[in-house]
């Protein structure tokens, strides 16, 4: 089973997991990593690192993080490192919700695809399209 970190700024890790076991119940080697105000990056980053390097087995994992060029980001890139890790910037829970739904099917690779997809999918101006379908109803 392909395994899950979200590597974010302050409680949005956390709480993002928190918001997928709301939808889908408890979730298996899926964990959260937060970096906060105050925090020694150096120490704390020496944490992510730990996480993943014990995701690094043959079927791999998805760090998740929440903006590209955020320090998570670039923890994550650093310590992925010749490892089976795919590290995804732009966390939400469509992307992580598609993630929980084919891990245990598809290989690393495409899962990692999927969740891009997922999250572009997942951002749409749902107001425009509902007064466009008020339009073409009547």
């Amino acid at each position: 089973m392909i395994e899950m970190v979200i590597a974010a700024h302050g409680g949005f890790g956390k709480e993002l997991l928190n918001s997928v076991s709301l939808v889908v119940g408890p979730v298996d080697k899926c964990v959260a990593w937060s970096l906060n105000p105050g925090d020694n990056i150096e120490r704390t980053g020496l944490q992510l690192k730990k996480l993943l390097d014990e995701m690094d087995d043959e079927e791999g994992g998805i760090v998740f993080t929440d903006i590209w060029g955020g320090t998570p980001a670039n923890l994550s890139l650093k310590y992925s490192r010749n490892k089976n890790i795919k590290v995804i910037s732009g966390a939400s829970l469509p992307m992580i919700l598609e993630f929980i739904n084919v891990r245990e099917e598809l290989g690393l690779s495409e899962t990692a695809e999927r969740c891009v997809e997922a999250a572009r999918k997942g951002s749409v101006i749902i107001s425009d399209l509902f007064n466009e379908r008020r339009k073409e109803n009547g």
